[in-house]
């Protein structure tokens, strides 16, 4: 009895747990989890919800979100040791979380309820590295985004979204850049207010915002 006793809380261990990014908590989803899993994930709330992926391993680290109807978005493909944050908008719903590692991993969730947009600047600069997501206060009419990108080499995408997490528009999607460089993008804002841009880069890189007044 002991012996099945043993294996069955073996067993239990693991198997993954049900995450849930449920509206009355008031803290973000965090799961963690070691190699490769598949862990499901309910969201509660419609709207954006940001993934925070830290993965202190070596080799390859793919997480997929994969919805009830078995679309796929990738959250990332990376090599480790890695982390960075993104952000997608998705409606309320049962979801799983397809993680291939070779390693301990967390996976961070805020929601529509819980994720706080809290703007520092309304012209910036805002800096990081990698993927992240920075929140910006909008004027209604035509915002001119400056974008910097400091490494040679390597993949250099922004997406702007409502706080909704809809997609406005991509700012620039630069693919084998040879050298640092830098665009600016005039964006129509019809209505003031928070929004996010989500960068996935190569490298260090910032943000100016020229708004109209």
């Amino acid at each position: 009895m002991r012996r099945l006793l043993a294996a069955i809380a073996i067993l239990a261990a693991l198997l993954p747990t049900r995450a849930l990014a449920d509206d009355a908590a008031p803290q973000p989803t965090v799961i963690n989890g070691n190699y490769s899993q598949t862990v499901p994930l309910t969201i509660g709330t419609s709207g954006v919800a940001l993934f925070k992926l830290d993965y202190p391993s070596i080799n390859n680290f793919i997480v997929r979100l994969i919805n009830e109807t078995g679309g796929v978005t990738t959250l990332a493909n990376q090599i480790g040791p890695w982390s960075g944050t993104t952000a997608t908008g998705l409606p309320a719903g049962s979801y799983k979380l397809a993680v291939t590692g070779y390693g301990p991993w967390t996976v961070t969730v805020w929601n529509q309820a819980h994720w706080q947009g809290t703007p520092t600047s309304a012209t910036g600069p805002f800096t990081g590295s990698g993927m992240d997501v920075v929140t910006v206060n909008l004027n209604a009419g035509t915002t001119v985004f400056g974008l910097h990108f400091g490494a040679a080499g390597g993949n250099y995408t922004a997406r702007l979204l409502r706080d909704d997490g809809s997609l406005i528009t991509v700012l620039t999607n630069q693919i084998g850049q040879t050298s640092p460089w830098a665009v600016n993008v005039p964006v129509l804002i019809d209505t003031p207010g928070t929004y996010l841009v989500a960068f996935d880069a190569t490298g260090p890189w910032s943000l100016n915002l020229l708004q109209p007044s």
